[in-house]
């Protein structure tokens, strides 16, 4: 790949896809200048939104709050309004019947943050529970965010360990 404005539209539409779990704030027009392609580009099919809020529901990642939210809003900014009542008539049915995570916690905020410290490359105190039940703190620096099996996961370094001993991150759940 030669740089972002290679990018093939499957690709590009995933990555939107990933940027937007992550909480970003996306906008047409930065995106074709980003992607450097017409803002037309950058616009969803009805059939990719389609799909791509189906992958937003079949994740059961978020609480349904948040989930409504994100879906609403990727109908809001990437339909014209002739067609966004019929979207919303897709979703309906599935949006009432949507089963959050047990913890029904918001995370967006929280996944932005640590995707921020990511990229930053951010030492950041966490508070987590053992399986033991014992609460217990600890300065990461965390590496990745990850989703499966319905939930979140950082992936971190404990303090700057990385540097001396490489190896394997530890996964924290988030929630």
């Amino acid at each position: 790949m030669q740089g972002k404005e290679s990018i093939h539209k499957h690709d590009r539409v995933l990555e939107i896809y990933t940027r937007l779990m992550g909480g970003e704030i996306i906008k047409k027009q930065e995106l074709a200048e980003e992607y450097s392609v017409s803002p037309r580009s950058v616009t969803l099919t009805n059939a990719e939104l389609f799909t791509a809020a189906k992958i937003l529901l079949e994740s059961r990642s978020l609480a349904k709050d948040e989930m409504e939210r994100i879906i609403s809003e990727l109908i809001e900014a990437g339909l014209p309004i002739s067609e966004r009542k019929k979207m919303s008539e897709l979703l309906r049915n599935e949006l009432f019947h949507y089963v959050e995570p047990r913890h029904g916690k918001p995370l967006v905020d929280q996944i932005w943050e640590l995707g921020s410290a990511v990229y930053r490359h951010q030492l950041t105190e966490l508070e987590y529970q053992k399986s033991s039940g014992e609460i217990t703190k600890a300065t990461v620096k965390p590496v990745g965010i990850m989703s499966s099996e319905y939930y979140f996961y950082l992936l971190a370094y404990i303090g700057d360990k990385d540097k001396k001993y490489p190896g394997y991150p530890t996964v924290y759940r988030i929630d």
